[in-house]
């Protein structure tokens, strides 16, 4: 249930690495996370596992959101 999301976010990590330069620190925290998600497995249900799983996913995107600031749109071309 953790190879899932640890997969998603180390390909991030390697996608990100490889066109900026830069390893996202939000990323690596998030595998750390998931990692210490693993003693738990057998103690917790499948549905609060995976929804821990989810909150990490979860506060991984809203750091990466945090921290890429806010975009200013486009405008509109006349």
């Amino acid at each position: 249930m953790l190879a899932g999301p640890a997969l998603y976010l180390l390909g991030n990590i390697l996608f990100k690495g490889a066109t900026a330069s830069r390893l996202p620190l939000s990323h690596i925290v998030g595998l750390v996370l998931l990692a210490l998600l693993i003693p738990s497995a057998a103690l917790a249900s499948p549905l609060v596992f995976g929804a821990a799983a989810t909150a990490v996913l979860v506060i991984v995107a809203a750091w990466e959101r945090r921290s890429l600031g806010p975009r200013r749109a486009a405008a509109p071309r006349t």
